[in-house]
């Protein structure tokens, strides 16, 4: 239970931090955690692509997830660029791959994401 207590404040901490421990790191809040948790069957994170990290590139987006009645995604749309096409494009290629649950695919077809890359 306390390594549970730990991780949770660990997220926390790192997710309204303005300085992320010198590796970059796209930023998901514990509260969005928990509902990708409930509400996907597979959603891998995005990761920080090396050569922006390379480059120092941070900056946040809204992406907006297409999701088809089985679950699948069938389009992934900028609603905010992060600023940066390397990061926009990590969000892309990994949001295409996300599968929703079909009881909330079947009620939900838009699903708005928001992203933070911080170094």
């Amino acid at each position: 239970m306390r390594r549970v207590v730990l991780f949770v404040v660990g997220l926390a901490v790192i997710a309204s931090s303005t300085h992320v421990f010198g590796q970059g790191h796209a930023i998901m809040t514990p509260q969005l955690l928990e509902l990708t948790r409930k509400f996907t069957v597979y959603a891998p994170y995005p990761k920080y692509p090396t050569s922006a990290l390379a480059h120092h590139l941070q900056g946040s987006g809204m992406f907006l997830i297409h999701v088809r009645s089985d679950g699948t995604v069938s389009r992934v749309d900028i609603v905010q660029s992060t600023g940066h096409r390397e990061l926009d494009d990590a969000c892309l290629s990994v949001y295409r791959q996300w599968r929703f649950r079909k009881d909330f695919a079947a009620k939900v077809h838009n699903v708005k994401m928001p992203v933070t890359f911080k170094i």
